[in-house]
């Protein structure tokens, strides 16, 4: 049976264990063939017979026989001899015509390692998986709206941005409340004139003080302070005197005037003043005056705090068993009644209140039992129509003007 070279496929004869062409070890004969590997003679050392030539080796140069080589391998290079009638390798051997061997169907050409395919779909799920990497990077980094068009900002309409302030005070954008009932917004007055008009009567303030409303008549009120502004004397000279030559009527009118701002000022209205004579003693009012401010009568100081008309009525009462004469010890010299809480100074604790600040007694600018006295009411409210000396370093002022509401 004919055997080829897995390596050039080139004939191989029966029994030869190497190939003839290229020298590649080839498979062992068929099956119930054996091989043998051809003996070769001995090689001798030059100059000396073969051992059947009486030959004799030297001490301890036996000779040796040449190993024998397993089957299917090839004797080391340097003791094979090509046999002879055939071409050894590299001397152009060529396979005969159609004699060269061709592999069973289904097995790879001998001695031929065809190159590793690449895998493409390999390399194409790893571009993929590059490119997603590099996307997700992308939008982490710049946000998605990176990706979006920008718009261009819309300008608001020209008659909406005239109503837009440019600079709001702090203090106006914390006190604007979130939600306020549309019936308390803008429902109280903003100044003195609209509180009064709106029904306030007490602790209104104007120029540095609080006042309370004693009557309204038409763009006008009445105001007097709510408690008294100092101490000073009605009269600086101890003699006659009426409210028109009195100086604390000057001081009023001068100093404590200007205390007010120009505004303030043409609010208050010059009012004819009328003085009339203490009806109970007598005594002379002296001339009217026409006044910005003023002090109340002891007429007023009846009407306007209830109005009991008491002091009119010459309705004498005595008062903590004090009086002036004997006279008066069974008549009476004082309008006391209901109302006296009206009239009445706040009461001051006087541990912790200068003494500058605390009130007996404040003036009406109406005459006492006598021209050198003037009446006065107490810090109780209490009015004393006989009166104190006009000279007295104690009494208060309340002054009282008419404001202009209009």
């Amino acid at each position: 049976m004919a055997r080829f070279c897995k390596n050039c496929g080139a004939q191989v004869g029966d029994g030869a264990g190497f190939c003839p062409g290229c020298g590649t070890a080839v498979e062992g004969p068929p099956s119930g063939q054996g091989y043998t590997a051809p003996q070769q003679p001995p090689v001798m050392p030059q100059g000396q017979a073969s051992p059947g030539q009486g030959f004799k080796a030297p001490p301890a140069q036996g000779y040796q026989q040449p190993p024998v080589m397993p089957q299917g391998k090839a004797p080391p290079a340097q003791g094979y001899q090509q046999p002879p009638g055939q071409a050894s390798p590299g001397q152009g051997f060529k396979a005969p015509p159609g004699q060269g061997y061709a592999p069973p169907p289904g097995q790879p050409q001998p001695g031929y390692a065809p190159p590793p395919k690449k895998n493409n779909r390999t390399l194409l799920i790893i571009i993929i998986a590059a490119v997603a990497a590099f996307v997700v990077v992308l939008l982490a980094t710049n946000g998605f709206g990176a990706w979006a068009e920008k718009e261009e900002p819309v300008e608001p309409p020209e008659e909406v941005q005239e109503d837009i302030p440019e600079d709001i005070p702090e203090d106006i954008e914390e006190d604007i409340p979130e939600d306020v009932p549309e019936d308390v917004v803008d429902d109280t007055p903003k100044d003195v004139y609209s509180r009064i008009l709106a029904g306030e009567t007490r602790n209104l303030p104007f120029g540095a003080y609080e006042w309370r409303v004693l009557a309204v008549e038409g763009n006008r009120t009445l105001l007097l302070a709510e408690d008294c502004v100092g101490k000073i004397t009605y009269n600086e000279e101890f003699e006659s005197v009426t409210w028109e030559t009195s100086t604390i009527r000057g001081y009023l009118n001068g100093g404590f005037l200007q205390s007010f701002t120009t505004e303030e000022q043409e609010r208050i209205l010059e009012t004819r003043i009328a003085n009339d004579d203490n009806i109970w003693y007598g005594i002379p009012g002296g001339n009217d005056t026409d006044d910005r401010i003023f002090l109340l009568s002891v007429e007023e100081a009846d009407r306007y705090f209830g109005d009991s008309g008491d002091y009119l009525n010459i309705k004498r009462k005595n008062y903590g068993g004090f009086s002036i004469s004997a006279d008066d010890w069974n008549e009476g010299q004082f309008v006391t009644n209901q109302y006296n809480s009206d009239r009445a100074l706040e009461i001051k604790d006087p541990k912790t209140t200068p003494e500058s600040e605390i009130y007996n007694i404040w003036w009406l600018r109406s005459p006492g039992y006598l021209k050198d006295n003037v009446v006065v009411v107490y810090s109780d409210g209490v009015v004393n129509v006989g009166g104190y000396s006009a000279v007295n370093q104690n009494g208060g002022i309340r002054p009282a003007l008419w404001l202009d509401l209009g």
